[in-house]
């Protein structure tokens, strides 16, 4: 135990195991693909931010390679989801000729 200048205890965390922390990459692209399932916006971009994460995961051996797939799969059904919608929408349209 540490006692700084004030007279108070300071006490050190213990030393983490050796794991490596979870790749917050990864976690931001989960976060942007399931918001882009609701709004579609950001979809493609938790889609591309995923693809980054996981082949970052791969080359460093960290974690979060299952959080960073799922972000490529729900980013990219969100995107196809709302091109579909886009599409729909287009097609329902009155035409101005």
């Amino acid at each position: 135990m540490n006692v700084d200048s004030a007279g108070l205890s300071i006490t050190t965390p213990p030393a983490t195991a050796g794991r490596p922390a979870v790749n917050t990459l990864a976690v931001g692209a989960l976060a942007l693909a399931l918001v882009g399932l609701c709004l579609g916006l950001t979809a493609p971009a938790g889609a591309i931010m995923g693809h980054v994460a996981y082949r970052r995961i791969k080359a460093s051996g960290g974690r979060g390679d299952r959080l960073a797939l799922a972000a490529i799969v729900v980013g990219w059904i969100g995107t196809a989801g709302a091109v579909a919608m886009i599409i729909t929408v287009m097609t329902m349209l009155p035409s101005r000729t």
